[in-house]
């Protein structure tokens, strides 16, 4: 339902299904997320994060991956709504600690959180950990390479860009930032015309291609 845009029957089923288990945690962190994100109901988004906390507590902290995607979730609301930067560490933490066996969302999404506390060497030890679950993530390789540029370890960033870009040659984000550094830093701009023309040829109505391409060639 969610998918198709309907609203109101995406928000019927996740009521319906918690009334039939109440205390399922993939349900209770889908629709605290859904209430996050879609809904813009912050109030109830957090009613039912807590409710998916307590519950999982209550069941014992086990190697459940909705469990640790709950609390990464949990995390980004507490610090994008709530602007309440301990607390959402504090999640980060429990989603990311090694006997949960996290994945790579969860320590990508931490890294990225270090990232905007400028912990810069801390980062880099999660996105390293991140990227030796799942190499080939392109949201934690082009976040690592942003990082990468920001901080001037031009070289590894340029080997990350690259990374990102061979493992998800149809990404928009994963062109994009290649091609951004290959102008801005490597002062590439035929290489990265080149990059921008053959993305465009199989994906030409690509908003952020577009976009990125207009800025480019002005």
């Amino acid at each position: 339902c969610e998918r198709d845009g309907d609203i109101k029957g995406a928000k019927a089923a996740f009521e319906k299904s918690i009334h039939i288990d109440g205390d399922n945690e993939t349900t209770l962190c889908n629709y605290a997320t859904f209430c996050h994100k879609r809904l813009k109901s912050y109030d109830e988004a957090e009613k039912y994060f807590l409710r998916f906390v307590g519950t999982s507590s209550s069941l014992g902290e086990y190697k459940s991956s909705a469990y640790r995607r709950g609390l990464s979730n949990f995390a980004t609301f507490l610090r994008v709504v709530r602007g309440s930067m301990g607390a959402a560490e504090d999640m980060h933490v429990k989603a990311t600690r090694p006997n949960l066996e996290p994945g790579g969302m969860e320590l990508g999404s931490y890294a990225r959180f270090l990232v905007g506390k400028e912990s810069f060497d801390q980062a880099e030890i999660f996105f390293g950990r991140a990227l030796r679950f799942n190499e080939g993530r392109a949201s934690n390789l082009i976040s690592y390479a942003n990082m990468l540029t920001k901080i001037k370890k031009y070289d590894k960033a340029h080997e990350i860009y690259t990374l990102a870009f061979e493992c998800n040659k149809k990404n928009p984000g994963a062109i994009c930032g290649l091609a951004n550094f290959l102008v801005e830093v490597k002062g590439e701009n035929d290489n990265a015309r080149a990059l921008y023309s053959r993305a465009l040829q199989f994906n030409p109505n690509d908003s952020i291609l577009r976009h990125n391409y207009a800025i480019f060639v002005r």
